[in-house]
């Protein structure tokens, strides 16, 4: 593991880890820190992010599912909204109240016309990147289907196209950036880079597919797309931090959905 820097406020004298923005006591900004787009936080606060976008979010889905399965009854697409609405309405709340004073850093990105051009190519390159890695895999396996996540997305989408794009093409990435970016890749990264890449990455992928033996066929095929947009991602923030990152999210995930529609209009 690599050593942590330190640096000493100079208006507390606290002893702290060089890459925060300001001293976790007092919070006075912090001058020494090295040049980086990334957001670091103190540990507690990254490790209850991720803690609090991967686990706390499959509970309350898990909870609202049983909920809802005893009072919505033979309509998917509305529970698939309820569940996912509530439970990312509920999280994206949790990580504000979390992280409330660090907020203004990690909104500054959007001031900066920089962050806007990264997110925008990070965007196309995800976006033909997964293009080609589709027609790849449908070549590969012509049997395959269409993935759980993107099925449930495509219910969601036809459903209602607004709430879907508040909650998957708003919400959900801004959640998904503190939980496997600011969370979870900036926690690992204080032990070493690489190891910040694979683990993002292999959680973020995981976390997309739903393995069974109905569904095996068509997550193995999805599988490759999600660990190419899941390093994307997160190789957006290592270098251009989280305004960048969200950005190509976000606008991955509207464009998925505008085809969804487009596709649907053309039947």
């Amino acid at each position: 593991m690599a050593k942590e820097k330190h640096t000493v406020c100079p208006n507390c004298g606290k002893n702290y880890y060089i890459y925060l923005s300001r001293c976790p006591d007092c919070h006075s900004p912090n001058n020494e820190r090295p040049n980086t787009r990334m957001t670091f936080l103190p540990i507690p606060h990254q490790v209850s992010l991720f803690a609090i976008g991967l686990v706390g979010f499959n509970l309350l889905a898990a909870l609202i599912t049983i909920f809802v399965s005893t009072s919505i009854k033979d309509q998917p697409a509305l529970s698939a909204l309820l569940i996912n609405s509530i439970s990312y309405s509920i999280i994206i709340l949790a990580d504000i109240i979390l992280i409330w004073k660090y907020l203004p850093e990690l909104f500054s990105f959007f001031k900066k016309g920089r962050t806007y051009l990264a997110g925008l190519v990070g965007f196309a390159v995800v976006l033909g990147g997964s293009m080609i890695i589709n027609l790849i895999m449908s070549s590969l396996i012509p049997s395959a289907g269409t993935g759980e996540n993107q099925s449930v997305a495509e219910m969601m989408v036809l459903a209602n196209p607004f709430v879907s794009v508040l909650i998957l093409g708003l919400i959900g990435p801004i959640v998904e950036e503190f939980t496997y970016r600011v969370g979870l890749f900036t926690l690992c990264k204080r032990a070493h880079t690489a190891l910040a890449y694979v683990i993002s990455i292999a959680v973020f992928t995981v976390i997309h597919l739903n393995f069974t033996s109905s569904t095996i066929i068509n997550e193995l095929a999805v599988l490759p797309d999600y660990l190419f947009a899941g390093a994307m991602f997160a190789l957006i923030y290592h270098f251009e931090g989280f305004g960048a990152s969200l950005l190509a999210h976000a606008g991955n995930n509207i464009f998925s959905m505008i085809l969804i529609l487009i596709k649907a209009g053309m039947k």
